[in-house]
């Protein structure tokens, strides 16, 4: 059974059980509908990870979620102002020094979410 099938059949169960939506359990799934599911049920209870990275094509995002991590960033990374992500741990920057950046991360063994 792929990831999509239990998504589906965990998001049609979950809707038959509320009412005013059991309308809704038999129409085809949309991407929207397993994106905003998975988000709200398996992101939840999904293991934390250390660092969210994400490919924005020649710009790169790395946003620490832990601790341990935020406190590694501090010591290790020199960011500039115009990097960070408004008043949040999180820094952007070009992909190729970002590449090296999430393996020395990796290297550290810290988790990685890429995406």
């Amino acid at each position: 059974m792929t990831w999509t099938t239990r998504a589906r059949d965990a998001f049609v169960s979950e809707v038959e059980t509320k009412p005013n939506h059991g309308r809704f359990a038999d129409a085809p799934m949309r991407a929207y509908d397993i994106a905003r599911f998975l988000n709200l049920r398996e992101y939840r209870n999904r293991d934390k990870v250390d660092f969210l990275v994400r490919n924005h094509g020649t710009v790169w995002t790395i946003v620490p979620q832990t601790e341990a991590a935020k406190e590694w960033t501090a010591e290790n990374v020199e960011i500039e102002d115009w990097q960070r992500m408004g008043s949040g741990s999180g820094f952007t920057g070009d992909h190729r020094p970002m590449r090296h950046l999430v393996e020395a991360i990796e290297a550290e063994g810290f988790s990685v979410e890429r995406g």
